[in-house]
């Protein structure tokens, strides 16, 4: 039984694990939908080419965007993925993806989900990806490597109760 109760204390443990940064992308989600005032967008195009605004009011951060240029996006569900902004799409045999970041911060929801605040500013940049990707913009295979040991440990623990159970029968 203390193999069990050892076994469950890890799981939760690494399961709380994978969460985390789960927990940290439900704090930029804000349960308004009003508009807020003193936005700024910066554009950084990739090509030379940057453009700003300032003043603007919307709700999130596509409504944003949207009320300043010409974006296209192609939809998952509720969520907007952003394939060109004012004609300059993104390049997939190059690795080139629309980002935006808010106040510094990578953007962690599709950009119709991130609610803004007053005075936030945003800037969209056609980059690598950043999503699973550390400092120097190399993937981060501890993701990978976590779910693979997640997916083991769930195995050994589910062979643990089934000879526990056919040892009692």
């Amino acid at each position: 039984m203390r193999i069990v109760a050892l076994y469950t204390s890890l799981l939760l443990v690494l399961f709380a694990q994978c969460l985390s940064p789960a927990s940290a992308v439900v704090t930029h989600i804000h349960e308004h939908s009003q508009q807020s005032s003193g936005i700024t967008i910066s554009i950084d195009f990739g090509n030379y080419t940057n453009a700003s605004y300032a003043g603007i009011n919307a709700a999130n951060v596509l409504n944003a965007t949207q009320s300043i240029a010409q974006v296209e996006l192609s939809w998952y569900g509720d969520f907007a993925f952003v394939i060109a902004i004012d004609g300059v799409s993104n390049d997939p045999t190059a690795g080139l993806w629309w980002q935006y970041w808010v106040n510094g911060q990578l953007g962690p929801v599709a950009a119709n989900k991130y609610e803004l605040e007053d005075n936030d500013s945003i800037q969209w940049r056609r980059d690598l990806s950043h999503f699973n990707a550390n400092e120097e913009g190399q993937f981060n295979y501890s993701v990978l490597f976590g779910a693979s040991t997640l997916g083991v440990l769930t195995l050994v623990f589910l062979g643990i109760l089934y000879r526990r159970k056919m040892r009692g029968q």
